[in-house]
């Protein structure tokens, strides 16, 4: 029987949309300096201050947690990119 479950958790969170194309970025452990991933993390910190000052509707913070989570991928890619 074919399982029809397109999300699940073991060890790390599985995720299967059906007919979607899945993109996944893996980097070894160390490959980033150690004060890169001190700024990436400070950037994140500012960015939860931020979502948490912002009062609006659900709505218009989820939208603020998905633009400001595709700036951090963003720059975590431009970093990865450099290397």
């Amino acid at each position: 029987m074919k399982d029809s479950r397109t999300y699940y958790h073991r060890n790390l969170p599985h995720w299967h949309p059906p007919g979607a194309a899945i993109f996944l970025t893996c980097r070894l452990y160390g490959s980033l300096p150690a004060n890169v991933i001190e700024q990436l993390k400070e950037a994140q910190k500012l960015v939860v201050r931020e979502i948490e000052k912002a009062s609006r509707s659900a709505e218009k913070i989820a939208e603020l947690k998905l633009n400001q989570h595709k700036k951090l991928f963003a720059k975590l890619d431009a970093i990865l990119d450099k290397a």
